[in-house]
C-alpha cells in the first residue's frame, strides 16, 4: 500500500509518446514514458501480495487503500484520454504528411496510378512527363531519341537509329532491336496511356522517383475506433467513449498551431485532478450538451460547475438522478422536432394486441395532443355523451 501511495504522489502525467501498433514491442521511449514503465512495475509489484496482505488489514488500513486505489483508477483514466487524443491527433497526422508526399498519386488495386500528367503504372510517385508527343512505331521498328523537337519517324524493319550523344559513348544496338538511348521526355503515341517510355539524358540511367513513404493508415484499420479496439482490446463503444470525451476535456490546437481552451475547462481540470471519474465525466458532457442549444452559456456553465462539484462528492447514481434534473429545468420542453423526425414519427399506429387488448399507440405534437385530449374527454364524459 505504501508504494501505491508513492507512485499517487510522486507519478507525473505522460505526454503524446505512448505510440506503436505491435501489442508486444517495447514502446519507444518519450517524455512521460520512463515514469508510466516505472508505476507499471510498482503496481505489478503491489499486485503480486495484495491479496496476501489483505488478509492481515483492518477496517480501516481496507478501507484507506480502496481509496488510494480508487484515487490511482481516477488518475489512470484520465491518462486513458490522453492516449486515446494523442493517438488520433498522430494518426490525422501522419495522414496529411503522407498525402502531401504522395504528391497527390492515388493508388489503386489494379496498380494503376493517377496523376497530374494521367495514368501510370510503376513506383508511386512516378509521373509521366507531359506535353510531349511521338508518331506511331510499327511493329519491329526502332526508334531513337531526336535531339531537338523530340519527334519520332518510322523506319523499315530491322533497321535501328541510335541517338548520337556528345561524346560518342553509345554504340548501336542490333538489327530489329530497340535503342537503349532515352528518350528525353519524348512519350509513344499509341502505346497504352499511362506506360511510361524510358527516359533520361544520353549516357546517364534513368533513376526512379522516390517511392511515396508508409502511412500509418495501412496498418488494416478504418479509423482510430478500430485501431483502439485491437491494440487495447477494448470495446468500439470504449473507444468512442474516450475519444469524445477526450475532444470535449482536453485542451485542442486551433488552425494555426495556437491553444484552445476545451469545450469544458472546469470539468477537465477536475478529471485531469483524479477528482471526477471519467464514467462520471461522460454523464454530465452528455447533460451539457443535451441543454446546449436550449439555454444561455451562462446558465450551461452554472451547470457545468454544479455536476462537477457533485460528481468530486457523491456517487454516480446520484450525480445521474442531478444531471436529469438539471437537464429537464433548463429544457422543460426538450428539443423541437425536425420535419424530418417528424416524418418518420408523427401519426397514430396498430401495434400487435396484447392479453386481448388492442394496443395503439400515437405520436404527436403538443398542439395535436391537445385537440385529441380534448375530443377524447368529450366522447367519453357521461354529461356529454
Amino acid at each position: 500500500m505504501e508504494a501505491v501511495r508513492d507512485f499517487i504522489r510522486d507519478f507525473t502525467a505522460c505526454g503524446d509518446g505512448a505510440q506503436g501498433t505491435d501489442r508486444g514491442a517495447a514502446p519507444a521511449r518519450q517524455p512521460g514514458m520512463d515514469a508510466a514503465l516505472a508505476a507499471l512495475a510498482a503496481l505489478r509489484a503491489v499486485g503480486s501480495t495484495a491479496a496476501q496482505d489483505a488478509g492481515s488489514w483492518g477496517f480501516q488500513a481496507a478501507s484507506d487503500f480502496a481509496g488510494s486505489v480508487e484515487e490511482l483508477s481516477r488518475t489512470v483514466e484520465y491518462l486513458q484520454l490522453v492516449a486515446a487524443a494523442a493517438v488520433d491527433r498522430t494518426r490525422k497526422r501522419s495522414a496529411a504528411a503522407t498525402g502531401a508526399a504522395a504528391g497527390a498519386v492515388t493508388a489503386w488495386t489494379t496498380g494503376w496510378r493517377e496523376s497530374p500528367a494521367g495514368w501510370q503504372t510503376g513506383a508511386p510517385g512516378t509521373a509521366e512527363p507531359a506535353g510531349d508527343s511521338a508518331e506511331a512505331t510499327p511493329l519491329g521498328t526502332s526508334v531513337a531519341a531526336a535531339p531537338a523537337d523530340n519527334t519520332l519517324t518510322e523506319e523499315p524493319a530491322g533497321i535501328c537509329l541510335a541517338s548520337a550523344p556528345a561524346d560518342e559513348s553509345e554504340a548501336a544496338a542490333p538489327a530489329g532491336t530497340p535503342s537503349s538511348s532515352a528518350l528525353s521526355g519524348a512519350s509513344v503515341a499509341g502505346a497504352p496511356a499511362g506506360i511510361p517510355f524510358p527516359s533520361a539524358h544520353a549516357g546517364t540511367p534513368a533513376t526512379a522517383a522516390p517511392a511515396v513513404p508508409e502511412s500509418v493508415l495501412d496498418d488494416g484499420y478504418r479509423n482510430t475506433v478500430e485501431f483502439l479496439r485491437a491494440r487495447l482490446r477494448i470495446g468500439a463503444a470504449e473507444a468512442r467513449r474516450r475519444l469524445c470525451l477526450a475532444d470535449a476535456l482536453l485542451p485542442r490546437q486551433g488552425l494555426a498551431g495556437q491553444p484552445v481552451p476545451p469545450v469544458h475547462p472546469e470539468l477537465g481540470a477536475a478529471v485531469a485532478a483524479g477528482e471526477v471519474a471519467s464514467r462520471a465525466a461522460t454523464v454530465i458532457t452528455l447533460a451539457l450538451d443535451r441543454v446546449r442549444h436550449s439555454c444561455l452559456p451562462e446558465a450551461a456553465a452554472a451547470m457545468e460547475h454544479a455536476l462537477t462539484r457533485t460528481a468530486a462528492e457523491n456517487d454516480a447514481d446520484f450525480l445521474a438522478r442531478v444531471s436529469r434534473s438539471w437537464a429537464e429545468a433548463l429544457d422543460q420542453d426538450g428539443a423541437e422536432p425536425s420535419e424530418e423526425l417528424l416524418r418518420q414519427l408523427q401519426g397514430a399506429f396498430l401495434r400487435k394486441p396484447r392479453h386481448g387488448l388492442q394496443h395503439l399507440e400515437i405520436f404527436a405534437t403538443t398542439d395535436q395532443f391537445e385537440h385529441l385530449i380534448t375530443v377524447m374527454n368529450t366522447a367519453t364524459n357521461p354529461r356529454t355523451g
